[in-house]
């Protein structure tokens, strides 16, 4: 499957929306730092790539849905990147100050760690952040837990052409009609064949 064909499986044009002003966090100098290549063309086309429904990144070797993470969208603007920083630096911030002054003394201690080591690229408020690492390439995840309420962070993948590269959509399956639907159904059109050709007797 070509790289075209991909993209044109997984992402959902009809909502997705395209880029209206350059950005100003998605350059040369970016691309670089994080090894993107591949699907560098969703930053600069887009400022939300939206997913079609049941769209699913694969962890292992084997798809899987109980195990594999949902993706609903990335959003590359510059309102939803700046949106994700103050959630960086919110968390910075809240462990800068559960640290001791000793520990803060550390020759390589940065307050803003988090803030200038990583960017965003997914702003879901109050439910999930995305980010790419500056540092390597590894895409990192920030979400609440389904099973303790509390926020975990996760490599989800090791890169972001990985990530792209690792979406598959699970295919709708047709919904299997009961003996009592199929007949409910063969009545409605029934009914609608005798209607249509009364009207055409009544013209």
């Amino acid at each position: 499957m070509t790289k075209e064909q991909h993209l044109k499986e997984i992402i959902n044009e009809e909502e997705s929306k395209k880029r209206k002003e350059k950005s100003k966090y998605f350059t040369e100098e970016f691309f670089k730092l994080c090894g993107i290549g591949k699907y560098r063309n969703l930053f600069e086309e887009y400022d939300e790539v939206v997913f079609k429904r049941s769209t699913f990144y694969r962890v292992g070797d084997e798809k899987n849905e109980d195990a594999d993470e949902y993706i609903s969208f990335l959003s590359f603007s510059n309102k939803s990147v700046e949106e994700g920083f103050n959630v960086l630096m919110e968390v910075d911030e809240a462990y800068d100050a559960s640290l001791s002054d000793e520990e803060k003394r550390a020759e390589d201690y940065n307050p803003y760690d988090l803030t200038d080591t990583l960017v965003p690229i997914c702003y879901w408020y109050g439910a999930e952040y995305m980010f790419v690492s500056k540092e390597n390439p590894v895409i990192v995840d920030y979400r609440i837990s389904d099973e303790d309420g509390e926020w975990h962070w996760k490599v989800l993948a090791n890169s972001f052409d990985e990530l792209i590269d690792r979406l598959y959509v699970i295919p709708r399956e047709k919904k299997k009609l009961s003996e009592e639907e199929e007949k409910e159904l063969r009545k409605f059109v029934e009914n609608l064949v005798e209607e249509v050709e009364k009207n055409k007797e009544d013209e």
